[in-house]
Parts: C-alpha cells; sequence; structure tokens
C-alpha cells in the first residue's frame, strides 16, 4: 500500500525563497517510499515532479501521485 508523507515542513527554507522568487503561490512536499514528490500550484496550472535518486518511477506511483494531489 502506498502513502504520501506530507514533509513539507523540512523544507520550509527552500519553499519561501521560491514562493518569494516565482509566481508559484502554493507547494507542498511529499516522500512516497525512496520517492520525492513535490507538487506546485500557480494560477491555473498544477506541477507534480516524482524523482528517485535510486531507480525510475513506475506507472504504478505516477497514477497513485495524480489520483491523490489532482
Amino acid at each position: 500500500m502506498m502513502h504520501l508523507v506530507d514533509v513539507t515542513a523540512s523544507h520550509a527554507k527552500d519553499i519561501q525563497r521560491e514562493l518569494a522568487a516565482t509566481p508559484v503561490h502554493f507547494i507542498k512536499v511529499y516522500t512516497l517510499g525512496n520517492s520525492r514528490v513535490v507538487y506546485k500550484k500557480k494560477h491555473g496550472f498544477s506541477e507534480i515532479v516524482i524523482s528517485n535518486k535510486l531507480r525510475g518511477i513506475t506507472d504504478k506511483e505516477i497514477d497513485f501521485v495524480v489520483e491523490k494531489l489532482l
């Protein structure tokens, strides 16, 4: 069973810097096992970035994240 764990507070300084320097108005950071998920929103636009330094991202992970966040 997959779980998204909110780790946004651990990245507070980086998030504050990006919010101040870009048109993004919402950022959340999650972990999904060994994968990191960054979810950003601008006006009328959402972006999800999934990364894993140890292996490729699976279609199952992509589907799960999209279902949970969008």
